[in-house]
């Protein structure tokens, strides 16, 4: 998945996590306390249900914006039958 955090105002840090029900994680772990400045983000092999969420910040250090919506990505998981011929 794709992550892109989209501001109203220029800003040149980003704070990405992701929660597969083990508690919050970062994603972004460029600087300290979790921030960074990679905008869009690669998260692979999701393989279970996912929530993301993001908080941006103008990098001359004015606050941090609030965590943004969440974003629930689910899994679904397709089982074939095994395909047997003679």
């Amino acid at each position: 998945i794709t992550l892109t955090a989209i501001s109203s105002i220029p800003v040149s840090l980003y704070r990405f996590q992701y929660n597969d029900g083990s508690g919050w994680q970062n994603l972004t772990t460029t600087t300290a306390w979790g921030w960074g400045t990679i905008n869009p983000l690669v998260f692979n092999n999701i393989t279970s249900v996912t929530d993301f969420r993001v908080k941006v910040k103008e990098y001359n250090g004015c606050n941090a914006s609030i965590w943004s919506s969440l974003i629930n990505v689910p899994v679904n998981i397709i089982l074939t039958p095994l395909i047997s011929h003679n």
